[in-house]
């Protein structure tokens, strides 16, 4: 039985009690409220089978859907796709190792030359330290005799004037004969 349907409520009159008119506005609205919340109970009963008809036809779509052939193309695509991607990294693998492997051995040819010319190096370092070696003590050894040549004809410089013309031609002989060879006989005359 619905609200809308039911008989009016009568009250019975008492001498003392509430306003009839109140009374009746009062239940009349209650009335009017319950229609309304009994109307929209039976909408959304409505609503509920309309929406469980609706997912009860999608699952039936969803269900068709999985036994169908698309799915099963569609999983044999993807599958093919991760075969090609599998592919694809190994031959990158395998070409990074080709790459690696060629970059150490370019890395090894490299450092061997560089150590063959570290070698080199060092052993020419060596030779020119021998070779300035030897041009020091030259020139200590040179430096020597000019000192001890100074010092002799400094003082035969004082006798010079008493020296004969053999020794200025002696002299002369040295003037025209190499450098080395100059200090070499002018010790030798100095003596």
């Amino acid at each position: 039985m619905s609200t809308r349907d039911a008989e009016p409520v009568v009250f019975s009159r008492s001498f003392t009690g509430y306003n009839r008119q109140q009374v009746g506005d009062y239940v009349m609205n209650l009335r009017q409220y319950a229609a309304q919340f009994e109307l929209r109970a039976v909408e959304a009963e409505s609503l509920v089978k309309s929406r469980e008809t609706d997912l009860a036809d999608a699952q039936r779509r969803l269900s068709a859907a999985r036994t169908s052939d698309v799915p099963a193309r569609l999983q044999r695509i993807l599958e093919i796709a991760h075969e090609e991607a599998e592919g694809i990294r190994e031959g990158a693998r395998v070409e990074a190792s080709k790459v690696t492997e060629q970059a150490a051995r370019e890395a090894d040819v490299l450092l061997a030359d560089a150590t063959a010319r570290l070698a080199d190096v060092e052993q020419q370092i060596k030779r020119l330290s021998t070779i300035r070696e030897n041009y020091l003590g030259d020139l200590r050894s040179l430096g020597f005799r000019i000192t001890q040549t100074m010092e002799t004809y400094g003082e035969d410089e004082v006798d010079r004037d008493d020296q004969s013309d053999d020794h200025l031609a002696e002299t002369q002989e040295l003037a025209h004969e190499p450098p080395a060879q100059q200090v070499a006989a002018g010790a030798e005359a100095a003596r």
